[in-house]
């Protein structure tokens, strides 16, 4: 009977521990809720679309996207600098990377493909220096991520971004 038991166990294991050798995409979203600046303190949320590449349970990257909305509270974070280059963008987005080991998958990687798609980088350092005093930035570890704004100019139609790294399927960010 234990001969049996322990067969079963074998069977049931099996399968799971063999899903530990493929790469994976998954998606979710991920939030930063509540902020102030200066006097000034609101409820609201930030909300990031995430993309995460996985081999074996090994984060290798990890991208969180948020389509800026001028009229969310959190557009205040910007420098007024930040704010004309904003405004220039047909379409605009804050873009935070994770990257585990550049030899898999690196920020070039991924910042190569957004050019491919038109968008280019903008340096959006008076927000991040803005969020780092976020409860949830420490929380979060997003000391760990670089901070782009990604801009999209002129006439250029806002499409799908595909991104794909190799030996990984092809995903929608947006």
């Amino acid at each position: 009977m234990k001969m049996f038991y322990l067969f079963i166990l074998i069977l049931i294991c099996q399968p799971s521990c063999s899903r530990l050798t493929r790469n994976m995409v998954k998606k979710g979203e991920f939030e930063i809720r509540n902020g102030s600046l200066k006097n000034e303190t609101w409820k609201g949320k930030i909300l990031f679309k995430r993309t995460s590449w996985f081999q074996e349970l090994n984060m290798l990257y990890d991208v969180l996207l948020w389509r800026v909305n001028g009229k969310s509270k959190f557009y205040s974070w910007f420098s007024k600098n930040e704010h004309s280059k904003i405004t220039n963008c047909t379409d605009f987005f804050i873009v935070l990377t994770y990257q585990m080991d550049s030899s898999k998958i690196s920020h070039g990687m991924f910042y190569r493909q957004m050019k491919n798609f038109n968008y280019e980088l903008i340096n959006v350092h008076n927000f991040y220096n803005n969020m780092k005093f976020h409860p949830d930035f420490t929380e979060n570890s997003l000391s760990l991520y670089r901070f782009e704004g990604l801009c999209l100019r002129g006439n250029n139609e806002r499409n799908d971004v595909v991104i794909s790294f190799p030996g990984f399927e092809s995903k929608i960010l947006n």
